[in-house]
């Protein structure tokens, strides 16, 4: 194979945690959108990738928190350490003010798209029922996003983005 395609992993914490909203946001600073810091890190400055991302899957009692990219097999050493030290940055507190507001501001702005369709209002209504959240959950989490502090989310950072917690897989 010519490619490997690279997933770093480790279980987190589920939707009903207090910490979710800033984990959230923190996870689209790191690599939710095209402009997060594993895009700017791997694709524009090291050329490594045309993609890579992060996400967190969500299941009843705990989560999943996901990184993946593909790359020339040559690059996957150098690829894995340029996410681990983006995952490092932000567990030391090390967050670019001005990519952060970027990231809140794109994080807000795709969740209000979610409510463009029927299909996609469905989806946000069948997890509060699956979830057994509180009606207001999307409110708060959209308020919560808004509002949390530099401080908030360093701290976050700090407890969810270790990297000697994460599994790493490399295929090819």
């Amino acid at each position: 194979s010519v490619q490997s395609s690279i997933r770093l992993g480790q279980r987190t914490i589920s939707r009903t945690h207090f910490d979710f909203p800033g984990l959230l946001l923190l996870n689209h600073y790191l690599g939710g959108f095209f402009g997060s810091q594993l895009m700017q890190n791997l694709r524009e400055e090291k050329g490594l990738t045309y993609g890579v991302g992060s996400s967190i899957h969500s299941f009843r009692n705990d989560g999943l928190f996901l990184i993946g990219t593909d790359v020339n097999k040559e690059n996957s050493d150098v690829a894995v350490e340029q996410i681990q030290h983006e995952l490092r940055k932000i567990c030391e507190g090390d967050i670019n003010k001005n990519d952060l507001e970027l990231a809140r501001r794109h994080f807000v702005g795709s969740f209000q798209s979610d409510f463009a369709n029927p299909f996609s209002v469905l989806s946000k209504i069948k997890n509060l029922e699956l979830y057994q959240l509180p009606s207001n959950y999307y409110e708060h989490l959209l308020s919560t996003v808004d509002s949390i502090s530099e401080t908030e989310l360093k701290q976050i950072g700090a407890k969810y983005f270790d990297t000697t917690q994460f599994q790493t897989a490399i295929v090819g």
